[in-house]
């Protein structure tokens, strides 16, 4: 249980740290991080999806 809570809080602290510096590799990371993740290349695409349907919500940093 213990393992399961620092993976888990690890997945949260890369997204917290992506979000607050506008970081795609973080942004992945963190995504790779978690145990449900796919593949790398559809963690990738994911990622690029998600940031592609929120871009006008999103703050200027990551529109780069």
């Amino acid at each position: 249980l213990t393992a399961l809570l620092h993976q888990h809080a690890m997945v949260q602290g890369l997204t917290v740290q992506a979000a607050v510096r506008c970081c795609r590799r973080t942004a992945l990371q963190a995504l790779l991080a978690d145990p449900l993740a796919p593949d790398p290349d559809r963690a990738e695409q994911l990622l690029d999806q998600l940031l592609a349907l929120n871009a006008e919500k999103l703050p200027p940093g990551w529109r780069r």
